[in-house]
């Protein structure tokens, strides 16, 4: 007996030796070792799918999409899984996390890409999104033990850089001797500083003040206001297009740095032009007197006159007076005539004036004394009488106690 079980134990022993060690005896990963796990229940798995098959947002705030969903099996218990972004300054995610359970784990859930304005003009960036499980707030190693899986983003600039000049009366068109302002900023935010140097192109028709401005990160977006001073040269040189120029002069940020020019147009209007002088034609018999302001600096005037409307040098000049006033004589009655002056000095002319008209009479020069009686009566009253003129719409008649042989007497 005591042999048999001597044989029986020897048995057991051999079978021992014989069986397999288990996989946690041979340094299997914890996943293996879980004795809990049901043998040959499949690991999890998941589908991360691209909306559109690539993931692009814009800095004005657009969006993309990609769907997250859990396969093969039902999980143990909730899954979580976590979403971040490796550059918030260019792109978020939403939600920052979701969780799957047994209930849900088949259902497609759509998570959203937004992009961020930054201002900088830093080009189009690509950034990570990345989508882990979280460890500690999951309750199914299968799914926890599943690697990461990441999906990249491009981030469309919409920021360049550049100098921005505004008209801050919307049109800079400033007289000799009177000024006109511009506004100026930054069209994204610099790095660092931005100096910008000022500079015309002509100071002896304009100048600018300040010579120069100072942007910052915090204020590129406020308006610094440059003035233009518009000198008087007592030149009829008639309106002219000075520069002004715009140019970084001083910055770390070395896309400022490498900024081309800003070149703003300016017009000066000559204040010796005549555009609106105030010229008169006054009609008399047979000629047109014309009158206007002086204009300063000028030395003498040009006078251009046509039988139609539309006067330009190219008309009759009919005189060259160098005080403001001219007459023309020994014109054709009931003819209209218009005028344009404009103002000349040291070799240089102005700019038309404003065009006017008049329409000479045409009357006979003895009307006054053609059939002219004279009856009195008792009652100390003369009735004269004479014969019309054609054409007249009133007379005057003069008189005196002397007898004379013009029309200088008295006017009754």
């Amino acid at each position: 007996m005591r042999n048999l079980k001597f044989l029986i134990f020897a048995f057991l022993i051999a079978l021992a030796a014989c069986e397999p060690p288990h996989p946690c005896d041979a340094g299997a990963s914890p996943l293996s070792c879980d004795k809990d796990i049901t043998p040959n229940k499949p690991i999890g798995s998941w589908t991360v799918t691209e909306t559109s098959g690539s993931t692009s947002v814009g800095e004005s705030g657009s969006t993309d999409t990609f769907t997250v969903v859990l396969a093969n099996r039902v999980p143990d218990g909730n899954v979580v899984i976590d979403f971040s972004s490796s550059d918030t300054g260019e792109v978020t995610v939403s939600p920052s996390s979701i969780t799957f359970s047994s209930d849900n784990y088949a259902t497609t859930r759509t998570v959203t890409v937004t992009g961020v304005n930054d201002d900088f003009d830093d080009g189009d960036v690509a950034s990570t999104i990345t989508i882990s499980f979280n460890d500690a707030q999951s309750s199914d190693e299968s799914y926890e033990a599943l690697a990461d899986k990441t999906i990249s983003v491009n981030t469309t600039d919409d920021d360049t850089r550049g100098i921005t000049v505004t008209e801050t009366n919307g049109i800079t068109a400033p007289v000799e001797s009177t000024t006109d302002t511009l506004d100026i900023t930054l069209a994204s935010k610099p790095l660092a500083d931005v100096t910008l140097s000022v500079t015309s192109s002509d100071t002896s028709e304009i100048t600018v003040s300040p010579s120069s401005l100072t942007f910052s990160s915090g204020n590129y977006t406020t308006a610094q206001q440059v003035t233009l001073n518009a000198i008087q040269d007592n030149l009829i040189d008639g309106n002219t297009n000075p520069t002004i120029t715009f140019a970084v002069s001083s910055t770390v940020d070395t896309g400022y740095a490498a900024l081309a020019n800003q070149v703003f147009t300016a017009t000066v209007n000559d204040s010796l032009v005549i555009p609106d002088v105030n010229l008169v034609v006054t009609a008399g018999q047979r000629q047109n007197v014309l009158t206007w302001d002086a204009v300063s600096g000028a030395n003498s005037y040009k006078v251009y006159r046509s039988t139609s409307s539309g006067v330009t040098t190219s008309s009759t000049l009919v005189g060259s007076p160098t005080t403001p006033t001219f007459t023309e004589t020994s014109l054709t009655g009931g003819t209209t005539y218009y005028y344009r002056v404009l103002a000349a000095a040291g070799g240089q002319e102005s700019a038309l004036s404003v065009e006017k008209s008049g329409t000479p009479l045409d009357l006979p020069s003895n009307w006054a004394t053609s059939g002219l009686s004279a009856t009195s009566n008792e009652a100390q009253q003369v009735t004269l009488t004479w014969s019309g003129v054609a054409g007249a719409k009133s007379y005057t008649v003069y008189w005196d106690n002397v007898s004379f042989s013009d029309n200088n007497s008295r006017n009754r």
